[in-house]
Parts: C-alpha cells; sequence; structure tokens
C-alpha cells in the first residue's frame, strides 16, 4: 500500500463531501443522545429512540463505507433506507462485536489481568478488518465469523493488511486517552468518530486490490440449495432497489439509477437484474422514475437484438404514458423491432414520435 493511499484513506471523512455529510450528521445525532442523556428523564427517552435509530444506521453506513473504498468507488451519502432495521439486521453484528471486546477488555481491566487484556486486544485488532470485509461482502454474520475465510482474506492482502490492525491498537488506545482526560465530551466524541470513520475507510482501501467482489466464493463453503440463494438475491435487490428509491424521491434521479447500475454489474444475473428493477419501479406510486429506466433496460434489449423483450417494454412504458419514446439513438433500431415483430399500429406510432 502507497503511502498516498494510506493518508487518503485516512483521510476520507473530510476528503470526500459525502462522507464528510455523514460523519457530521452521525456527529450530531451523538451529541443530541449525549445532551438528552445529561438533561433528565424526558429527554432520557428521546435519547433512547434516536439511538435506537442512529446506531443501526450508523452501522450500516459503515459497512456501505467500507465496501464503497473496497469497489474503488465514492461512498454514497446516507438516506432514509438506512433509518429501517429490515433487511439490515446483518450489518449489527459489528456492534455486537464492539460490545463483547468491550465487555472482555472491562473485565480483564478489573481483574488487573494485563496478558489476558493484551492477548484480546491483538486477537481482536488482527482478525476484525478482514471479518468486516467478509460482512461487507457476503452480508453473512456466520461467514464473517469464518476463520478459514478470515484467514485467506489476511494471506491475500500480505503485509498491507496489517496496516489496518495496528491502525486499530492505536485508535483503540487514542480513543481510551481522550475519554479518560480532561478533553470536553464533545470533542472526544469527535475523535472517537473520527477514528471510527477512518478505520472502516482504511479497512476498503487495503481490501481494494484484492477484488473481493469479483469473486463467488470467497471461502469453500456447502452449496446452498437454491431456494436460500434465490432468497439472498432477492434481499440484496430490494435492499438496493430501497436505496435508490431514496434518492430519487428526494430528486436526485441519476445518484439513484447509478445506485442500481453499480448492483447490477455486481448481481450474478444482469438479465434478469435489469427486468426486476424495471418492474419494481413500475410498482412504485410515481411511475416517472421507471420510464427514465425503461428507456436504459429498452437500450441495452435493442442492442442485444431481443425485440421480443423490447416491444414488451416498450408497450408497457406507452400503456404508462402513451408520449414514451426510446432514446434518440434507438428509435430507429425499436421502429424494425415492432416491424419484426409484426406490431405495425406500435411502428407507426413510433415513427409518428421521431416527426
Amino acid at each position: 500500500m502507497k503511502p498516498i493511499d494510506l493518508l487518503r484513506a485516512l483521510a476520507c471523512p473530510v476528503l470526500s463531501q459525502t462522507v464528510l455529510f455523514a460523519f457530521i450528521m452521525f456527529y450530531l445525532a451523538a451529541e443530541f443522545i449525549r445532551w438528552a442523556i445529561s438533561t433528565g428523564p424526558f429527554f432520557f427517552v428521546s435519547a433512547i429512540i434516536v439511538a435506537a435509530f442512529t446506531v443501526p444506521a450508523l452501522s450500516l453506513y459503515l459497512i456501505f463505507l467500507l465496501d464503497a473504498r473496497a469497489r474503488g468507488r465514492e461512498p454514497e451519502p446516507p438516506g432514509v433506507e438506512h433509518l429501517h432495521w429490515y433487511g439490515s439486521g446483518w450489518s449489527l453484528l459489528q456492534v455486537l462485536y464492539y460490545v463483547a471486546v468491550g465487555f472482555a477488555a472491562y473485565k480483564l481491566a478489573s481483574l488487573d489481568s494485563a496478558e489476558g487484556l493484551i492477548a484480546v486486544v491483538v486477537l481482536v485488532a488482527a482478525a476484525l478488518p478482514a471479518s468486516l470485509a467478509t460482512l461487507a461482502v457476503t452480508h453473512s454474520p456466520l461467514e464473517s465469523l469464518n476463520p478459514v475465510t478470515i484467514g485467506k482474506i489476511i494471506r491475500r492482502c500480505g503485509g498491507s493488511y496489517w496496516i489496518a490492525p495496528v491502525f486499530v491498537v492505536l485508535a483503540a488506545t487514542l480513543a481510551w486517552w481522550v475519554f479518560n482526560s480532561s478533553l470536553p465530551g464533545w470533542l472526544a466524541d469527535f475523535i472517537a468518530l473520527y477514528l471510527l470513520f477512518a478505520f472502516y475507510a482504511l479497512t476498503g482501501e487495503i481490501m481494494h486490490p484484492q477484488r473481493l467482489h469479483g469473486e463467488v466464493d470467497i471461502h469453500e463453503p456447502l452449496a446452498p440449495d437454491e431456494a436460500k440463494v434465490t432468497a439472498e438475491l432477492l434481499a440484496l435487490r430490494t435492499e438496493a432497489l430501497n436505496h435508490a428509491y431514496g434518492f430519487i424521491s428526494r430528486g436526485n434521479r441519476d445518484g439513484g439509477f447509478k445506485h442500481i447500475y453499480d448492483r447490477i454489474a455486481d448481481d450474478p444475473e444482469p438479465e434478469s437484474a435489469w427486468q426486476w428493477y424495471f418492474d419494481g419501479m413500475m410498482l412504485w406510486q410515481d411511475r416517472t422514475a421507471a420510464l427514465f429506466f425503461g428507456q436504459q433496460y429498452l437500450h441495452r434489449l435493442l442492442h442485444d437484438d431481443d425485440f421480443r423483450a423490447a416491444i414488451k417494454v416498450i408497450a408497457r412504458c406507452r400503456y404508462e404514458n402513451e408520449a414514451f419514446q426510446p432514446l434518440r439513438e434507438d428509435r430507429e433500431k425499436a421502429v424494425a423491432a415492432a416491424e419484426h415483430m409484426g406490431n405495425e399500429e406500435l411502428a407507426q406510432a413510433l415513427r409518428a414520435g421521431m416527426s
């Protein structure tokens, strides 16, 4: 890993506008929780409610941050889809990591077991980056705890991998110091949260050259049954569609489409993925985005000479809006497709739209 890559990863929370926005949002939420807890019983309830939304959202966003850096992409800003628990419970495993490690460290410290405390810190620091990388790729809590998978990732990363464990130890030491020093609470929170963001960005940067997402089998498990594979693929697509809806509903159609295109590129069945996302958008109350997506889907079908599917997409879009037209560069081929399928009425309608 080059020094410039290391510095870029550590500075990611301030260099990337989307990550900086997320950092500020979660920091303000943390400060509200701190203030509410110290104010009184009424605000304590408010703190619990805010924490119930913030912790899952932060947990999921950090995994998305690691995933984006591992893919070499710009992380997306957090959206409303990060605020619900459904479909993202797997990301909360890392919260259990930190709670369990913190509890173990506390008990060992109270027993004055310096050797045990050092052993726990070293073991966790060594395995945590690989475990989180596995969680980001597979979304499987069980697989992220698989020592075979963890060892395989460590071996593939080589010497660069150990930058992350060293950072974990240094960051944990610094966080312990700031929370036990005379620094104001708001500043201690700021430093600790920054270190957390930097750790996930750094881990993703280290994983990027390994192209983990390009592998079907990171490990070599028993083949899951077809129903399980289908259910997992459906869950991933649903999550992506909900994420895209968050962008599009706020007026960022390009951002929503980019998220879907990225997911389709990683989908094991891209052909069916296009159809699935198109069908999903057609179920939205406002189907305008579905028509724009339909143009891109149609472009792909016409390029592949899949005229039967192309005509179905055109017919469905024109049923929704009679003014629908393919992309300008696709219109002549769309007319040819309609004629090839014997749908002269549609061919005439498409010709009329070209004039």
